[in-house]
């Protein structure tokens, strides 16, 4: 998960992101959880779709395995890290999960546990 906090609110994220061109939504959650957790994707369930209201969108989660690795923003993920606007990549155990109360889409949230 993504501890995020944002414009004065703090909340929790799956790792993802929009699809580059001539991505599959396997490569592009392949990519960003590589650049948000440094962390390698070794195995992938079917994917979950959601229709986000807010914004309009589908989007797609997926159930990851990844290879062993402590979590942590790599190069390539966020430039600008401040007291108000900062990501933190951590592990959440499952049962941990299952009382976090302010995870981004919660509907995705329901579907993962």
């Amino acid at each position: 998960m993504i501890h995020r906090k944002k414009d004065g609110r703090e909340y929790w994220v799956f790792p993802g992101g929009h699809t580059e061109v001539g991505e599959t939504p396997q490569q592009t959650i392949t990519r960003e959880v590589m650049e948000e957790t440094s962390l390698k994707i070794i195995k992938l369930s079917e994917p979950v779709f959601y229709i986000n209201k807010t914004f309009s969108e589908n989007e797609c989660y997926f159930k990851c395995e990844v290879a062993d690795g402590e979590p942590k923003l790599s190069p390539s993920g966020p430039e600008k890290i401040t007291e108000n606007n900062w990501y933190s990549p951590e592990w959440v155990s499952l049962e941990v999960f299952k009382s976090i109360t302010d995870v981004y889409p919660n509907e995705i949230k329901v579907t993962v546990v």
